[in-house]
C-alpha cells in the first residue's frame, strides 16, 4: 500500500539518521557521495514506518538528517569548550 509520510514522520527519520550517523552507526548518512546515503534512510523509514522511498525523498530526509548531524556536532562542540 502506497501513502505519504507526514512531516513529523519525516522528521523522525531524518532525525533518527543524524543519531545513527553522530554515533557512528551509520557514518555514510553523511557522506557527500549521493548514492552511500540511499542505504541508510531506506532502511530506517522500513525499520520505522514500513514504507519504501523513492529516490527524491531518500534526497531530502537524508539532507534534513546531514543539518540535524551538523547541529549535533556543533552542540557536542560547545559542550566541550
Amino acid at each position: 500500500m502506497k501513502r505519504y509520510l507526514t512531516q513529523s514522520e519525516i522528521n523522525h527519520i531524518a532525525g533518527e539518521l543524524s543519531e545513527r550517523a553522530s554515533d557512528g552507526r551509520a557514518p555514510d548518512v553523511v557522506s557527500n557521495k549521493m548514492g552511500t546515503y540511499f542505504g541508510p534512510a531506506r532502511d530506517v523509514a522500513e525499520d520505522l514506518y514500513s514504507v519504501s522511498l523513492n529516490n527524491s525523498q531518500v534526497r531530502y530526509i537524508s539532507k534534513l538528517a546531514q543539518i540535524g548531524y551538523i547541529g549535533i556536532i556543533e552542540q557536542v562542540k560547545r559542550g566541550l569548550s
